[in-house]
Order: C-alpha cells, then structure tokens, then sequence
C-alpha cells in the first residue's frame, strides 16, 4: 500500500510516482527506477489518493466535495497507466469528525466508480493509564465501520449501482511491552491504528458467507507515539 499525495500535490504527482514504482521499463521514470537500482517495478497493488484531507490541520485542506472531484480524475488517470491497481478514498479522519457521514457521502458521489475502496482512518489508545478505556474503544469501531458501510451501500442505491458491500480492515493491537508497527503509528503504549475500508460495489466484491456485509482482518507492526491532533 502507498499514498499518493493530494494535499500539496495532485495528478501529476500521483502518476508519475504509480509509473516510478509500476511501469517495466521505457519511459523516463521507470527507466529511473532502473537505474536507480530497482530493475524490477515494484508492483504495488493498493494505492490510497491522499491522507486525512477532511482534516482542517491537513495543508491542503479541501471539501468533500473538491476531495472527491480530485480522487476521480486522479483515479482514472492512474488507472491508464496500470489498470490492475486497487484506489482507496479517504473517509473521515475519525468517527468525531464533525464532518463524519456527510463527507463520506459526498466523497463517494462524485468517485464510486473510480474507487474500490473508502478508508476508515482512527488511532485507538488507552486513556489516561486505563486499559479498559481502549478496550471499550470496540464500540466506536464497530459504529464506525457500521456507518460506512452503510453509507457506501446508500450512495451505490442512489447511483443505481448493484452488488454488495464488504469490508476490508488492516490494524493492530500492540501491548505494554512489545513495540508494535503499523502506518499511521500509534505508540508503543497499548494502543490501535484501524485502517478500515468498505469495498465499493462496482469491482467484484469479495463474496461473503454472512451476509452483505464481511470483515477480512489482519495484524500489521508500528512504532512512535500518537499525535496530540485528532486523527
């Protein structure tokens, strides 16, 4: 998985990293990768269109609105260069956003074609020494991915779209002692960073034994300690 940057940059950014990293050979940046040292592409499969933009401390702030017009045609045009990647929209910051649902919504109306996916992006910690505080943290988890889902599931009726909606979610659970590692990091402190995404219904969905909705869940490492702003 890597991000491309839509907060400062944009398109053009984004393409010529996926042609850095994917393309095999023969046009000027994948030629140097190569002579970089890297005769193979790297074959990254999954590509997130930028980070957190929903949040006002983010330098390249946008509206849902101007994020979801971006993530499309940035969207599309990587996808001329290697139609076999995976794009991920990104969700809300956090289910406290003030934002939460209606950014989502709007995200998605103007990229459900282009997108497989819309993140759920939160950092889950202990609070104040309590480790029933993170523990309890599985609640808001549950809402979170519950209401996204079902936000995606609505926009997809109201573009006529079939199919189903399934979740895919990347996360960790680290312990007191043990420094675990994921991307964004949370700490080495008892604590979670959940990526969470509802795939879009338009790619071949991954079929689910219970129901519409299924969960596919698999642990990941990190490092450094939170920061102090919400994400």
């Amino acid at each position: 998985m890597l991000a491309v940057n839509l907060g400062t940059r944009g398109l053009q950014e984004a393409c010529a990293l996926l042609e850095y990293a994917n393309h095999q050979g023969g046009t000027y940046l994948s030629d140097r990768r190569i002579a970089n040292g890297a005769e193979h592409p790297f074959k990254i499969k999954m590509w997130c269109l930028g980070n957190e933009l929903d949040g006002p401390w983010q330098v390249g702030h946008k509206t849902a609105y101007e994020y979801g017009r971006l993530a499309n045609e940035t969207g599309k045009a990587m996808r001329l260069i290697d139609s076999e990647i995976e794009l991920v929209a990104c969700g809300s910051s956090n289910s406290s956003m003030p934002t939460f649902g209606s950014w989502e919504s709007t995200v998605l109306e103007q990229c459900y074609e282009t997108v497989d996916y819309v993140s759920l992006h939160a950092y889950y910690e202990e609070l104040e020494g309590d480790p029933l505080s993170f523990l309890a943290s599985a609640v808001d988890m549950d809402h979170f991915i519950q209401a996204v889902i079902a936000t995606a599931d609505a926009v997809g009726a109201r573009l006529t779209e079939s199919g189903s909606t399934s979740a895919s979610m990347n996360g960790t659970s680290g312990t007191t002692a043990a420094s675990v590692a994921t991307v964004p990091n949370p700490g080495t402190h008892l604590g979670c960073s959940i990526h969470a995404s509802s795939r879009m219904t338009t790619r071949s969905p991954t079929p689910s034994s219970s129901g519409p909705s299924s969960i596919r869940c698999s642990g990941m490492a990190t490092g450094s300690p939170s920061p102090a702003r919400p994400s």
